[in-house]
């Protein structure tokens, strides 16, 4: 089975790494997506080593949000409400 997994940063991967690796060895191809790239607390080393431990894990950066889309989705939402 593929997973996609999204986090914010890298550094939450320190709260799923050992699951992301139960996965792995079941046979599971795992792809960590991550909006924000930041060197802190060694975030990038956990992630190779992760890599390194489990040759079934992919990762890439999401690509960015546009801007105002919260806006969007707010109005999307009440208009589906008048049909509700």
């Amino acid at each position: 089975m593929r997973i996609v997994v999204a986090l914010r940063h890298l550094g939450y991967l320190r709260h799923y790494a050992e699951t992301l690796q139960i996965l792995t060895r079941r046979g599971h191809q795992i792809h960590i997506g991550y909006t924000a790239s930041r060197d802190k607390h060694g975030e990038d080393i956990l992630l190779t080593r992760l890599q390194t431990a489990c040759p079934s894990i992919t990762a890439s950066a999401l690509p960015a949000r546009p801007k105002g889309w919260l806006r969007t989705r707010l109005t999307q939402l009440r208009t589906f409400q008048d049909y509700l």
